[in-house]
C-alpha cells in the first residue's frame, strides 16, 4: 500500500516548494482491509520526494531516528488537510505546544524500546482530516487531562 502526503514549506531564500511524503507498507493480502493493532511490527518506509526536480531528497525506514526526529520537530506538516494556515494555526501539536511535547516525551520515556516507539508512532501517519481539528477544546495549553485519574 502506498500512502501519498504532499507537504508545502518554505527554503532558506523564501521561494515555496513543493515536497512528497510517500509512505509504503508492506501488508499481507488477507489483512489488507483490517486495521491492525500491531501495525509497527510490519515494515514501512518514508521517502521524501521533491515535485520540482522529481528526485528523492531522503528515504527512511519506519524505525528511524532522524525521522523520528522530523516528526517530532515537524509535526504539522504530515497533515493530509488543506492548507489554509489561519485554521491551521489553531490545531495543537507537539510540534506547537510544549504541553503536548511533554506528553508525547513522557510516552517516549515510558516506552520499553526507542526503536518500537518510533514505529508506533510512525504508524499513524498520515495524520486524517478528522483527527485534525482546529476546536479549541482540543487545544492543549487550553485543556489538559491527567491520565491516571
Amino acid at each position: 500500500m502506498v500512502i501519498l502526503v504532499e507537504v508545502q514549506a518554505e527554503s532558506v531564500e523564501g521561494n515555496p516548494f513543493e515536497y512528497l511524503l510517500l509512505f509504503t507498507e508492506n501488508v499481507e493480502s488477507n489483512d489488507f482491509y483490517k486495521v491492525s493493532r500491531n501495525a509497527d511490527q510490519y515494515p514501512a518506509f518514508f521517502a521524501v520526494y521533491n515535485m520540482e526536480t522529481t528526485e528523492i531528497i531522503s528515504f527512511y525506514q519506519n524505525s528511524a531516528d532522524e525521522l523520528y526526529l522530523l516528526f517530532e520537530h515537524f509535526c504539522d506538516h504530515f497533515h493530509a488537510t488543506s492548507r489554509n494556515p489561519l485554521s491551521m494555526n489553531f490545531i495543537s501539536s507537539h510540534s506547537n505546544n510544549i504541553h503536548a511535547l511533554e506528553q508525547l516525551r513522557l510516552i517516549k520515556n515510558k516506552s520499553s524500546s526507542f526503536s518500537q516507539f518510533v514505529k508506533k508512532m510512525m504508524a499513524s501517519l498520515p495524520f486524517s482530516c478528522q483527527s485534525q481539528s482546529p476546536s479549541p477544546y482540543f487545544d492543549q495549553s487550553l485543556f489538559r487531562f491527567d491520565e491516571k485519574v
